[in-house]
């Protein structure tokens, strides 16, 4: 008997049986579904790895990505560099984590700091309240407020329907003219005054709803001065442009269309204008001017 069960295959313990379990869970096709992914990162190392160590590292990267619930890029660098030997530049990860993700049946676009930026400023200028006429004074009052997009302005504000009007066209040159944004900006933000901490608590103050990527965004200090830098310029140009659409109707009400006129000799739509070096804070307010007299749809 001794002898018979020297040859007999050793029984698998349960914690294996688990094991082959979860790995036919994860590569029903076994070594075709693996080779997809030892190929990727062979070619993204250039063969830098062996095709031993690019398999082990594929099957627990891909395995990492099916079972942790908060799979990131972060935690994928963490991963790869607990390995004996780092092959992997920051890029190559990316490029490694979207293969991952797609292989899980998701497709993935990284973002730039810049265009994380770009994306989270869209989305906050749908959440602000905006007061009048600066953001410094942190008034509790406001003339309106922004909600998915939609422009809310309060009840019996003859202020907040004409600044309303303001903030409309700040977004649509934000979204059409970058140029002509930027030069808006540079002309109306005001001194940066206060530091970091005192321009988070300022800004969280316009917030009407407050969430943790909010929060998250203005931990980053860059983030915070250049959002407290766009929104300071925001409130300055909305009180400069409502003074100068009142100052208007109050002398010259009866002559829209030649205003209309005389400033499109001036000025090129906004949408077009490629060149906003020379333009003073006397031209931005009539382009928006012209703008809003002419009925121009701001979208």
């Amino acid at each position: 008997m001794g002898i018979l069960n020297f040859f007999r295959k050793p029984q698998k313990t349960e914690l294996q049986n688990t094991v082959d379990e979860i790995y036919k869970d994860l590569f029903p096709n076994g070594e075709k579904d693996l080779k997809t992914g030892i190929d990727f990162l062979l070619q993204l190392t250039s063969n830098k790895l062996s095709y031993t160590e690019a398999r082990l590292i594929y099957i627990k990267s891909f395995s990492l990505s099916k079972i942790s619930k908060d799979f990131s890029i972060e935690r994928l660098t963490q991963h790869l560099n607990g390995q004996p030997i780092n092959y992997f530049s920051k890029k190559q990860i990316e490029e490694y984590f979207i293969f991952l993700m797609k292989q899980n049946g998701i497709n993935v676009h990284l973002l730039s700091n810049d265009e994380y930026y770009e994306k989270m400023f869209q989305s906050l200028l749908d959440e602000f309240n905006f007061f009048y006429p600066e953001i410094v004074t942190l008034s509790t009052s406001f003339d309106f407020f922004t909600d998915n997009g939609k422009v809310i302005v309060q009840k019996d504000n003859q202020i907040g329907f004409i600044s309303s009007n303001s903030f409309n066209w700040l977004r649509y040159v934000y979204k059409n003219n970058n140029t002509l944004h930027k030069k808006i900006v540079t002309l109306f933000s005001e001194k940066n005054t206060g530091n970091y901490s005192e321009h988070k608590s300022q800004i969280l103050k316009q917030f009407r709803h407050k969430d943790k990527d909010i929060n998250a965004f203005l931990d980053n200090e860059k983030n915070t001065i250049e959002l407290y830098k766009i929104l300071s310029a925001y409130n300055v140009f909305i009180d400069k442009s409502v003074n100068s659409l009142l100052n208007f109707y109050k002398k010259d009400k009866m002559n829209v269309e030649l205003e209309i006129r005389q400033l499109n000799n001036n000025y090129l739509p906004s949408k077009h204008i490629k060149d906003a070096s020379n333009l003073s804070v006397y031209d931005i307010c009539n382009i928006f001017l012209r703008d809003v007299l002419s009925g121009e749809k701001l979208q």
